[in-house]
């Protein structure tokens, strides 16, 4: 027997033991590490199970009481807008649901008969985004706003609001790309409708002036332009009450109605009412 072959086997075999020692990182990677084997921590069996508190939701705050509400509404109905606060305090659109399908001109019909929700219903139309870039004819802007005027002096507030937006949109549309100027009889227009607005509502109109002066401010001569109109509408709703056989316009109300009143409108606006 060849005395070298169990030094050649035993060189293999170290040779083989040095291969596994050295092989690159790619083959060490895909060796299977043998599992550890789980061992589930003990249960504590001397602590009961708590049990979990039922959800209690928080009663909403009233705001309002019954004897407001009834305030509230009454002031509401007397100035023309088309909103009530039911017992729970949510606020809903009353009056115009059925009108909301007649077209422009059966409302406009009804608005000069005298029917003011309808003339209302108008004017919101008029004011929508749906309806913001429709290209009204002159005659057609004067109907709407003769509509709107004779809904104020029956004693609509909502629709004095409704005119203020309407001239600032025909003060914005009025530009003229050529001399690059805009037309600023309506904006005069709109505020002399806003000084009406706070003479006629007195509260919560500073929103709507806010909007106005970031449309357009007004210089010293211009404020003045505008409260010689405000002279002029005034003048024209008291006198298209008398020929109604209506008295004069109540425009003042109590220090705490007033103060409800606010309550009331900041509510809407932040949400917390709707």
């Amino acid at each position: 027997m060849n005395k070298k072959l169990p030094t050649i086997f035993l060189g293999c075999a170290m040779l083989g033991g040095l291969a596994l020692l050295i092989q690159t990182p790619e083959v060490r990677e895909h060796r299977v590490l043998a599992p550890v084997p789980y061992t589930s921590p003990e249960i504590i069996r001397d602590k009961p199970v708590q049990p979990v508190e039922s959800f209690q939701p928080k009663k909403k705050e009233v705001l309002f009481t019954p004897a407001e509400i009834l305030i509230i509404n009454a002031w509401l109905k007397k100035h023309g807008y088309m909103l009530s606060v039911s017992a729970n305090g949510k606020v809903s659109l009353s009056g115009n649901h059925g009108y909301l399908h007649y077209d422009h001109h059966t409302l406009l019909s009804l608005a000069k008969s005298g029917d003011t929700i309808a003339a209302s219903t108008l004017g919101a139309r008029a004011i929508s985004s749906e309806h913001l870039l429709d290209n009204r004819s002159a005659q057609e802007n004067s109907d709407l706003q003769h509509a709107l005027l004779d809904a104020t002096a029956r004693g609509l507030t909502s629709s004095i609001d409704q005119l203020i937006i309407l001239k600032t949109q025909d003060y914005i549309q009025s530009y003229d790309r050529k001399l690059k100027t805009f037309d600023s009889n309506h904006i005069i227009d709109a505020y002399a409708y806003l000084n009406i607005l706070k003479l006629r509502r007195s509260i919560d109109t500073e929103l709507r002036e806010y909007s106005l002066q970031m449309a357009r401010k007004l210089s010293a001569s211009e404020y003045a332009l505008a409260r010689q109109r405000t002279a002029e509408i005034y003048a024209f709703l008291l006198q298209r009450r008398a020929e109604l056989g209506m008295g004069p316009f109540e425009n003042t109300d109590s220090a705490e109605t007033q103060a409800l009143l606010q309550r009331f409108f900041r509510a809407l606006e932040q949400g917390e009412i709707a």
